[in-house]
């Protein structure tokens, strides 16, 4: 993460006592996430590869050079025998190749992977999304925790100050005994579904600061949105149309395609080991040896030596490929069957982004009919209790019709957020199949 982001982030948080909104996640997620991290540098190897791959058109120059002492049983060509004697032997040269023609085997290689850096590029922006959309989960759990705690802090209250009115009222004798310990224990139950609660918001809590590879959760907090509420005039868009679109941006299915386009030009590498090739080779050689003599010279001095033998050479090589024990023909027959595969892997990309659009839009459609019914589930049980209490306060009901009664208002609450929040991450997955940015 860079020095600039963090201190911005540092800032920001500060500003905000420490709560994270949903796009300071989805931000850090996205600079700290190893996965991404290892992805990006799967990408960057792809870059080097691509860019040897160019490298590979330039020419090779290389120099060399020997040195050797040599003794022992040597020709001398003064006395006309092998005699025992020591010298130094040096030679030195450069030699240079290019390769004019290969079949068009390396600018293919170049295109492969230049295809792959794209590829790859992809894959990032595919982890990119997935990250987004579990850090917009979580984020949304915490959200629906937090609301749960609420109602069930509220329920407790309102049961406990029950407890009081029903003490009362046995100690003035209006009020069986047995009522007040239904209410106690309706008490206890309600304490109980709060540490229950709060439990639930330190785990989605605790989730999210995982997904954010954070060392712990400390003060952590997130920042509530304003309003969350259900658009009610929010017309679902077709999956035939979501697909249609998504089809042309969506990371997993360019990186198929371009996965496909690499094993094209993989196909066309190896076709063009059947091509002859056409090198052009430079040399350049001299050489120094003690024993060298010139007629009526009694030294043949190193730079002059070097200067005499000195020896340059082009030459033009061609090979044709005949047979090579079925090498090539093994490699073709594998480009096509990699060829092959890449087609079905873009095909099963496409079949599995339609199937997760159409699941997104049935899913979309079920929350948001569940949606209604828990609000219709609220508004009954709502009368209902609101009936029991009025009965329930002129002593006309027992304490057990009056928990009944507010266990499922409780229970239709709770059930209510859910299916609001449901709801609301189905939308925001369909947002995302339609390229649209995540945000409450």
């Amino acid at each position: 993460m860079s020095l600039f982001y963090a201190i911005s982030l540092l800032l920001t948080l500060n500003g905000q006592e420490n709560r994270w909104s949903l796009n300071d996640c989805i931000s850090y997620a996205l600079e700290n996430n190893i996965q991404l991290k290892r992805e990006q540098l799967n990408a960057k190897t792809s870059q080097q590869n691509h860019l040897n791959s160019k490298l590979q058109l330039l020419p090779s120059l290389n120099g060399f050079s020997n040195v050797s002492y040599n003794w022992g049983k040597t020709f001398s060509y003064d006395e006309l025998a092998y005699v025992d004697q020591n010298y130094l032997d040096f030679n030195f040269g450069v030699q240079a190749s290019v390769e004019l023609f290969n079949g068009l085997q390396k600018l293919n290689t170049i295109q492969q992977n230049k295809y792959n850096v794209m590829s790859s590029l992809e894959s990032v922006e595919g982890i990119k999304d997935e990250i987004t959309l579990n850090i917009a989960a979580a984020f949304l759990q915490i959200l629906l925790n937090k609301e749960l705690l609420t109602l069930a802090e509220e329920q407790h209250e309102l049961t406990r100050l029950q407890v009081e009115r029903t003490t009362q009222l046995v100690e003035v004798g209006r009020e069986a005994k047995g009522s007040l310990l239904e209410m106690q224990a309706q008490e206890a139950v309600e304490r109980s579904n709060v540490i229950n609660a709060k439990n639930s918001l330190k785990i989605s809590i605790l989730t999210l600061v995982q997904l954010l590879n954070l060392d712990s959760i400390g003060s952590f907090e997130i920042e509530i949105p304003q309003e969350i509420e259900i658009d009610k005039k929010l017309v679902l868009v077709s999956p035939e149309s979501i697909y249609a679109e998504a089809e042309l941006f969506m990371p997993y299915v360019r990186s198929a395609e371009f996965g496909l386009k690499s094993q094209q030009e993989g196909l066309a590498i190896a076709r063009g080991l059947r091509s002859p090739s056409l090198t052009l080779n430079f040399l350049e050689y001299s050489r120094y040896n003690e024993l060298a003599a010139l007629p009526g010279v009694d030294e043949y001095p190193f730079k002059d030596q070097i200067s005499d033998f000195e020896y340059k050479q082009v030459n033009l090589r061609l090979a044709v490929p005949i047979f090579n024990n079925w090498d090539v023909q093994y490699q073709i027959s594998n480009a096509k069957v990699a060829l092959e595969d890449s087609k079905l892997n873009l095909d099963l990309a496409k079949q599995l982004l339609y199937e997760a659009i159409q699941r997104a839009h049935a899913n979309a459609v079920a929350a948001l009919e569940n949606y209604y019914a828990k609000q219709e589930s609220v508004i009954s049980n709502q009368e209902a209790f609101t009936y029991t209490e009025e009965r329930f306060n002129v002593g006309m009901v027992n304490s057990v019709e009056y928990n009944l009664a507010k266990n499922n208002l409780t229970r239709a609450l709770s059930d209510l957020l859910q299916a609001k929040y449901d709801y609301i991450f189905k939308t925001k997955i369909l947002d995302f199949y339609q390229g649209i940015e995540l945000e409450l």
